[in-house]
């Protein structure tokens, strides 16, 4: 064998080497060992069905064990953490909603989803919408924008949570002066709702809508620019030319530091999982729409929700606690 023909050998062996570890060997290999998807709500609910849905798929298409792991308290925060602090190797994922970017407005805290965490898709959304008591003798939001200058009007808000923020950015854009009423959590908003306690509730359309329909509630307006099919009458804030548009995404987080293969592998799935015509249909079937945005936008949009958050809080007053 002649010596140039060796030195090509071993040029082309080291280039191979290098070429091996260029590759995203992580990416080849992932998942290596059994996947855990950490939600802050215990089970039960549209966020533990799509978790486990997407974790059946994923058992399906990689052949290894994805466990849910219910880790309910603090808003969120404790299983945002969890997941912040776990190995950075793709096998330990968050899907939480868009509550996570307004954690350190509210509470003294050293997580940060920008720091902490790397968005990897999102897979539905459900925009807010501003419901009033029936009882109340305005049905349009200009009617009850002017009502509420010479009226006492009550908003139901949850305190510690981007619900209040978003809450405070609807009123302001439409022009509606309420004075906000705290309540643990949506089911407590609900009945002080129907009880006429409140007048005022900006949430998600889960669980309310049949209150609408049976006259007991009234949908103000949809905060956005898409109609909601089972509230054919709400008009969206766009279409009254109120500039806000206010909603809820649920998506999937990795550990910051997760390797970039690994996180574009999960990313891929994720987002072709959420496409499937059969996951759709059953997200609109819990009232739901669905969104699949991959990591590059979620990365903007959870960037301009934290920054929301922070501006609101200082317009509001607010300080962590």
């Amino acid at each position: 064998m002649s010596r140039k023909f060796r030195r090509c050998l071993a040029s082309v062996a080291l280039g191979l080497g290098i070429a091996a570890q260029a590759l995203p060997v992580a990416s080849q290999d992932f998942p290596s060992k059994p996947m855990q998807i950490v939600i802050p709500v215990p089970p039960g609910g549209a966020m533990d069905w799509l978790t486990r849905a997407v974790g059946a798929e994923l058992e399906k298409r990689w052949k290894r064990p994805v466990v849910v792991d219910n880790k309910a308290g603090a808003g969120g925060l404790i299983a945002s953490q969890a997941v912040a602090r776990a190995p950075a190797d793709g096998h330990t994922l968050l899907l939480i909603n868009s509550a996570v970017t307004g954690y350190p407005v509210f509470v003294k805290t050293d997580f940060d989803v920008e720091r902490d965490l790397v968005p990897l898709a999102s897979a539905m959304e459900t925009p807010y919408v501003l419901f009033a008591n029936a009882e109340l003798p305005q049905r349009t939001l200009q009617a009850v924008a002017a009502y509420s200058k010479s009226a006492k009007l009550n908003i139901a808000m949850i305190p510690s949570s981007t619900q209040n923020l978003k809450s405070a950015r609807v009123l302001q854009g439409a022009g509606i002066e309420a004075a906000n009423v705290p309540y643990n959590g949506a089911g407590p908003v609900l009945r002080a709702l129907l009880a006429n306690e409140v007048q005022l509730y900006l949430g998600t359309p889960f669980g309310i809508t049949e209150q609408v329909k049976a006259g007991k509630l009234v949908a103000l307006a949809v905060a956005g620019s898409t109609k909601i099919a089972d509230l054919p009458d709400a008009p969206t804030t766009r279409s009254l030319g109120i500039n806000v548009e206010e909603g809820e995404w649920y998506a999937f987080f990795a550990p910051k530091g997760t390797p970039s293969a690994v996180t574009a592998k999960l990313s891929h799935e994720i987002v072709a999982i959420a496409s499937l015509p059969e996951f759709m249909s059953q997200i609109k079937t819990r009232g739901y729409e669905p969104r699949t945005i991959g990591p590059e936008q979620m990365v903007k949009l959870v960037a301009e929700e934290s920054r929301l958050a922070r501006q609101t809080a200082r317009a509001l007053g607010i300080q962590p606690q």
